[in-house]
């Protein structure tokens, strides 16, 4: 159960890249990119096209104190979730078995 709880711990932890890191390299690379924020969060979406003009829009969401909570990645729009700190947590949490809970 420790374990869990340590995973868990590191999960909320982590910070991520930094955003300016992102946007560099997505200058770097020629990729569009635009921010978005709003009250809770911002958003950075970067587009580019492949070779066979395929759409790909990688999108990372920052909280307020830009920590990276989630990263989408739309390719042809078809979203895959690459990263997502909350519901990574909450399945970790979920797994944690009634027997491995220590009853004081």
């Amino acid at each position: 159960m420790q374990n869990s709880i340590d995973q868990v711990a590191k999960l909320l932890m982590y910070k991520g890249p930094k955003i300016s890191d992102l946007i560099s390299i997505a200058l770097n690379e020629g990729k569009q990119f635009s921010i978005n924020k709003d009250d809770y969060s911002y958003c950075l979406t970067t587009e580019f096209k492949t070779a066979y003009d395929i759409t790909v829009v990688d999108n990372y969401i920052f909280n307020l104190k830009d920590e990276l909570i989630k990263q989408t990645l739309n390719i042809n729009n078809k979203e895959k979730v690459v990263f997502d700190k909350y519901t990574e947590a909450k399945q970790l949490l979920k797994n944690i078995t009634k027997s491995n809970v220590l009853v004081s």
